[in-house]
């Protein structure tokens, strides 16, 4: 049988891109998300605006919820139909160093080297400080806090206080300059990020009032990607509700 690497080599000899040498190489991850801040496009670190190179006759589809399994599928079926049905040739693709991720076989909820979690909901309650481990770290995790989502997604690194204070930007720019406050961060189910920076607010009187919610509705969602209103954002919020 031959090798996933043997393979891998054999399809990109083959490529329309190479063969006609459009360039040396692909285009880089970091000189993706460049285009796309050069162009002034709203980027969303789960999910991206894809990017057009007509130079090089290129289409570049990135960000955490693009899959090497949907590129894989896509070369599949286009070897297999053999023109039949139109679908684009890959040219290739990469796994970007920014995606953090968990040591092989590992699978838990809690502060980094599997601590408890420091989340200000859980700081006065040990027994939902965790951490869950195991391969239902999750289910441990939103049984213990009563939270009803069906599918949460993947365990992902968290920094879990992403409020408008702690991203600093530049005196005279809009880039940003750090992301600061890591004291709550973790790993977490993926919709706890965007739930969380949606409930909680600035302690600042002034920013609540004039600024908090064009902060959560109009930038917010162009850093992290919304979750489904009815499927995640209620039963976030009914856990974090204040109870009487």
């Amino acid at each position: 049988m031959e090798r996933s690497s043997e393979w891998i080599d054999r399809y990109l000899g083959c490529l329309i891109f190479f063969r006609e040498k459009r360039a040396a190489s692909l285009p880089t991850p970091a000189q993706i998300r460049a285009l796309n801040e050069k162009n002034g496009r709203a980027v969303s670190f789960d999910w991206p605006p894809p990017v057009r190179i007509e130079a090089l006759g290129v289409f570049v589809k990135y960000g955490t919820r693009v899959t090497v399994a949907e590129t894989q599928a896509q070369i599949w079926i286009r070897e297999e139909l053999q023109g039949r049905v139109p679908i684009p040739e890959v040219f290739g693709w990469t796994r970007d160093g920014r995606n953090l991720r968990q040591e092989e076989g590992t699978c838990y909820i809690g502060n980094l080297h599997t601590q408890p979690l420091t989340d200000i909901f859980f700081t006065l309650n040990e027994q939902v400080m965790g951490p869950f481990q195991g391969v239902d770290a999750v289910k441990q995790f939103q049984d213990t806090l009563g939270i009803d989502v069906v599918n949460p997604g993947p365990v992902v690194f968290t920094h879990n206080d992403l409020v408008a204070c702690n991203i600093l930007v530049g005196r005279n720019s809009s880039n940003i300059a750090a992301i600061i406050d890591w004291g709550q961060a973790g790993w977490y189910p993926a919709y706890w990020e965007y739930c969380k920076a949606r409930y909680i607010n600035v302690p600042d009187k002034c920013f609540i009032n004039d600024y908090e919610q064009e902060w959560k509705q109009e930038y917010l969602p162009q850093i992290i990607s919304p979750v489904d209103e009815v499927k995640v954002w209620y039963p976030f919020l009914r856990f974090a509700m204040p109870k009487t």
